[in-house]
């Protein structure tokens, strides 16, 4: 059952996250592992938590997965994306409620890793040749070299530039791409100080959330950005 119930998982989080991240994985072959030859007699119960509601496009997104596999049952569960709620997740897995998991932010996939309430399907992905370099571009989410968590949707990322600081601070043309370690020292060249030390103007910033340039880096390098 343990197997089954894996297997059916897995079938629902790759449907799932190519209809979140369609436009990624557009040129890739992300079908011929998915859809099974036989997807009517496969038949079952997925129990899915995820941040958002029904409304939200969940229940489209459950309602296209059954169109391919109408015989498997997914019960959205709705949980809130803050320490309570994700205690909430954590209790549900360890208590063997939970088949499938779409959360937000890497701590709380690391820390689940590292307490292990994931199980490992890196022999799932190469029976089923699941690459992730090929589909997802890294592979920098894998713990201790082994799978437990596909990456879920995408973020879209531009830098906005100030012309006059950046011409004042002598950066020269343009970079027509750059490393993080060159964004972030254009950064501070742009940066200017009071006459007592501190800063008047950030030459940098990002959103409102350190988090979200984060994501980025983190797509980059794994687990050593901590």
């Amino acid at each position: 059952m343990k197997k089954q119930l894996r297997h059916l998982a897995i079938l629902l989080c790759m449907a799932l996250l190519v209809s979140l991240a369609a436009p990624a994985l557009a040129e890739t072959d992300i079908t011929s592992w998915i859809v099974e030859d036989n997807p009517e007699s496969i038949s079952g119960t997925v129990r899915w938590w995820m941040p958002f509601k029904g409304g939200a496009g969940m229940d489209a997104l459950i309602a296209d997965f059954n169109q391919t596999y109408p015989n498997i049952k997914v019960e959205l569960t709705t949980y809130n994306n803050n320490s309570d709620g994700n205690m909430a997740v954590n209790t549900a897995i360890m208590a063997g409620e939970v088949d499938v998991l779409a959360s937000f932010g890497l701590s709380n996939a690391y820390r689940r890793w590292e307490n292990g309430l994931y199980i490992d399907i890196t022999d799932k992905c190469e029976e089923e040749g699941i690459d992730l370099v090929a589909n997802w571009g890294t592979d920098a989410f894998k713990y201790d070299d082994c799978i437990y968590t596909f990456p879920s949707g995408g973020l879209s990322y531009y830098i906005c530039i100030n012309m006059d600081a950046w011409n004042e601070a002598g950066l020269g043309e343009l970079p027509t791409e750059w490393t993080w370690e060159e964004y972030l020292e254009a950064s501070r060249a742009m940066t200017k100080y009071n006459e007592d030390g501190s800063v008047a103007m950030y030459g940098g910033s990002d959103y409102h959330s350190p988090n979200y340039w984060c994501y980025a880096y983190g797509q980059v390098y794994g687990k050593n950005m901590y």
